[in-house]
């Protein structure tokens, strides 16, 4: 089993807050021309999104932080429904962002040497 070592880990906690920081602009700005992405590319977006956030915290060593965002999915959802926000909320990006975080994980056991049996 390889855990991280302390500079990877050291590095993944410098790293955490910006990619959360990233992650919010995309998600809270308002939508410009997303019309124009090809057919899938956005719930591309989301699931990098998300599972960049939950793999950096899987080697920060912050292994609740996965959940907390399998959370915030359908809550992200909501609030791009907002007027202040004026996105068009998709509970296919929700499978998404889901769908990131799970393979984040399961990379993260199959990098440790877990595997999924």
């Amino acid at each position: 089993m390889r855990a991280p070592t302390r500079v990877v880990r050291a590095t993944a906690r410098v790293l955490l807050p910006a990619a959360v920081a990233l992650q919010s602009l995309l998600l809270y700005l308002p939508a410009s021309g997303e019309g124009s992405l090809p057919v899938g590319v956005d719930k591309v977006a989301h699931a990098g999104m998300f599972g960049g956030v939950a793999i950096l915290a899987l080697v920060a060593g912050l292994p609740w932080l996965p959940v907390l965002l399998a959370a915030y999915a359908p809550i992200s959802e909501l609030l791009q429904g907002l007027p202040v926000v004026d996105r068009d909320p998709d509970w296919r990006d929700i499978v998404a962002d889901i769908t990131g975080i799970v393979a984040a994980v399961g990379l993260f056991a199959v990098w440790r040497g877990r595997g999924v049996r």
